[in-house]
């Protein structure tokens, strides 16, 4: 995939996260890039990257946890992988409030939420605890953090277990499925 990733951005540098679960977010700057001058490059430990680099592709990969892209117009864009143990960890709202601190951004942000396992097929545990809704969890902490009315936030209604036609899917396919791979850049 990386080959892939290289030849189809010529001219880009593309970010991989070795996600963990984890609610870390690392931001691509200038300095950043300058020290790191690999075509493709894995960051360890985190869960959401940030840019306002153009020609900086920033990957995301899921089977069943929700894929988060950001984009403000003034230039940044992110993303965030958001399954049940990095969303329990406020990885949304961390990375919100990050966006905040750094860029002073709060309004007319575009968070799009992508294809997950929805609350019906997402059981943790067969008869011992209830469905995980990722997708309220989500909603909730971008309401603690943005007012929704002056963001734009969209929602896909695309489940990865129901439309596995479509989406990889672990709790569907099991171990070893392949990922679904979400990317977004600047020029």
């Amino acid at each position: 995939m990386d080959g892939v990733l290289a030849e189809n951005f010529a001219g880009h540098q593309v970010i991989r996260m070795i996600q963990t679960h984890s609610d870390k977010v690392v931001f691509i700057d200038e300095d950043f890039l300058e020290k790191n001058p690999e075509k493709v490059l894995f960051v360890d430990d985190i869960d959401g990257l940030v840019t306002k680099q153009k020609k900086v592709v920033l990957v995301v990969r899921v089977a069943d946890c929700t894929p988060i892209f950001l984009y403000h117009p003034s230039g940044v864009v992110g993303v965030v992988h958001a399954g049940r143990v990095g969303t329990q960890k406020q990885i949304l709202r961390k990375s919100l409030e990050e966006l905040r601190a750094k860029y002073g951004l709060q309004e007319d942000l575009t968070i799009w939420l992508g294809p997950r396992i929805c609350h019906q097929c997402y059981q943790i545990d067969w008869g011992k605890e209830p469905n995980y809704d990722l997708l309220g969890e989500n909603m909730s902490q971008i309401k603690a953090v943005l007012d929704p009315d002056k963001n734009k936030i969209i929602v896909s209604e695309f489940c990865t277990a129901h439309d596995n036609d479509r989406f990889y899917s672990l709790r569907k396919d099991g171990q070893g499925v392949e990922m679904n791979f979400g990317l977004v850049a600047l020029g």
